[in-house]
């Protein structure tokens, strides 16, 4: 079609023997197509004979020229050369993930809470008095076993003993009242500040990125603001309440081991012999754990990031009549990571099924071995029951330790995203104060010998030795097929990203030397497609133009409306 008409119409076959309009069209997308060769050639080593370029030399200069260039110059092929994006890129090597150890995760969070140090201080306090609440009891416990197993004759010494023994469990209730409420109100502060601060700071570190940060698909919108609204606040199996309980249940066993070793340290090595096997059983679950958390969030990022996709673009799913197909390959993202849970998850109970049923041997080995020690008469009941009450409540709070491992696991995993994201960082950074500020600009344009490959696509040349100049004035229009380097042009010029050789220059300067923020300034760009922020009106018309210390007149305001065309449209708004 040419101005609302049909010109040509046929099958594709026809129109391309017609050699009419349709013909010239499909020439001209032929232009703009990518050689096949060019990602072979441009990756092939200097001695390599797989497959042969031709070196296209000057009197002049010695230039190495791109594969691409010197076919369309010279059909033969003897030599094989690399091209100069290829050269720019050899050094490159892709980032590998980053792996930190358990230490270093824990401090990194805690790094969050230096200003509540002393809120972290007296949680720790009161949490050593709530870890001391079970053995304490322990040794209530006993007392009162051994006050009612006083005979008959001593009935009123056997009351007293048992209203002194139940007075001191009212009091234990109330120190462990206090004890839980206050270590409890330290780390929930400390784990909200925590988390406040992880967010902004991760915000922040994302908007400073470059654009290269974004295009990366482990970058993506979905991804980014999953990890900041779900992960942050995994990082409370680390902190927080979960601190507390960690903390807790490591005084309850190191007590309760103390006790039981000081009064009868024969029953208590051989009641202590099974807790290794609860430890072991429990960092086994974790470990499990960690893994499997490892792998389902990348696969749960893979099928969140489809389904924005899917969500975002539903207009053209709708058109499409493609709903159930979408449906479909989501559901089939979700079935494998489903697969792979169920066998992590049964690996998982498994050995927590085998700390739970520990808890009962080491009850019956605690039982038989303290009644033969009984039977000698080397125990007492006092005794018996402090060592067995004070092992068996020790191993079960050690028990209790990995009933956590999967908020740890999740605050590891998101501790190690967070802080490979602050460790980020960017070859363009917005926010450097380094360079030259600009304070206007002529606007005298060069770009020389510029070689460019978007960095997540490093085989697919863009542009190769593009020179142009541009005068202050002047009009210039950059015209091609799809693909052929337009966009990436103006996205130079804004120094969204470097060039991989040769350089883009503004007034003589090359801009890479210029203060990022202030140059940016200077330059107003109309976007392909427009972009509306939550807000009012005015507020989207004056973004970029009002900065601290600078305010728009409400006529500036009302004549950039008019001028742009829309001012009559916006007062018949409601």
């Amino acid at each position: 079609m040419t101005k609302g008409k049909i010109i040509e119409q046929g099958s594709h076959e026809d129109l391309l023997d017609r050699r009419g309009a349709y013909w010239n069209l499909v020439e001209a997308q032929r232009i703009g197509s990518n050689d096949p060769r060019d990602e072979k050639t441009d990756w092939l080593d200097d001695n390599d004979s797989e497959y042969h370029g031709t070196v296209i030399t000057d009197e002049q200069s010695m230039t190495e020229v791109d594969p691409y260039d010197r076919d369309l110059a010279k059909p033969n092929r003897r030599n094989s050369i690399k091209s100069v994006s290829s050269m720019a890129l050899k050094d490159k090597l892709p980032d590998k993930p980053k792996e930190y150890s358990l230490f270093t995760i824990v401090r990194f969070i805690l790094s969050f809470n230096k200003q509540e140090w002393y809120f972290m201080l007296c949680g720790l306090f009161w949490c050593i008095i709530a870890g001391g609440g079970t053995p304490v009891q322990s040794v209530f416990f006993a007392k009162t076993l051994s006050s009612l197993s006083l005979p008959p004759r001593q009935y009123d010494k056997l009351r007293s003993d048992v209203n002194y023994w139940c007075e001191m469990y009212l009091m234990l209730a109330a120190v462990q009242w206090i004890a839980w409420a206050a270590q409890g109100y330290c780390f929930a502060y400390c784990s909200e500040k925590l988390i406040h601060r992880v967010r902004d700071k991760a915000f922040r570190t994302m908007l400073r990125q470059d654009v290269a940060f974004f295009d990366d698909e482990k970058n993506t919108a979905s991804r980014l603001t999953t990890r900041l609204g779900t992960e942050a606040t995994f990082l409370s199996g680390l902190s927080g309440s979960t601190l507390g309980t960690l903390l807790m249940a490591i005084t309850t066993l190191c007590a309760s081991l103390s006790i039981a070793l000081v009064i009868g340290w024969k029953l208590a090595l051989v009641c202590l012999a099974s807790v290794p096997l609860l430890m072991i059983a429990g960092f086994l679950r974790f470990w499990l754990i960690a893994k499997f958390q490892q792998r389902a969030k990348v696969c749960y990022e893979k099928s969140a990031a489809f389904a924005c996709e899917a969500t975002s673009a539903i207009l053209t799913v709708a058109s499409l009549a493609r709903e159930e197909d979408v449906s479909k390959q989501y559901h089939v993202q979700i079935a494998s990571q489903n697969k792979d849970s169920l066998k992590s998850i049964l690996q998982s109970s498994a050995l927590f099924a085998t700390t739970q049923a520990f808890n009962f041997w080491c009850t019956g080995l605690g039982f038989y071995y303290g009644g033969t020690l009984m039977a000698k008469g080397e125990y007492d009941m006092f005794q018996f029951f402090v060592v067995f009450s004070s092992i068996i409540f020790g191993a079960q709070s050690a028990g209790s330790v990995f009933a956590f491992a999967p908020d740890v696991s999740k605050a590891q995993r998101a501790a190690a995203d967070f802080k490979t994201l602050f460790e980020a960082r960017p070859e363009i950074d917005a926010w450097a104060q380094s360079g030259e500020k600009v304070q206007n600009l002529d606007g005298y344009i060069e770009f020389k010998d510029v070689h460019f490959r978007y960095p997540t696509r490093p085989n697919q040349p863009v542009l190769r030795g593009l020179n142009m100049s541009i005068k202050p004035g002047q009009y210039v229009a950059l015209v091609g097929s799809s693909g052929c380097g337009k966009s990436t042009t103006i996205q130079l010029l804004e120094r969204f990203y470097d060039p991989l050789a040769g350089g883009v220059y503004v007034d003589g300067k090359e801009i890479s030397s210029l203060n990022i923020n202030s140059y940016r300034k200077q330059i107003a760009l109309v976007g392909q497609e427009p972009t509306l922020y939550s807000g009012t009106i005015r507020d989207n018309v004056v973004l970029g133009a009002e900065r601290p210390g600078v305010k728009l007149s409400e006529d500036a305001i009302i004549k950039a409306c008019k001028d742009a065309n829309i001012y009559d449209f916006i007062m018949s708004l409601p």
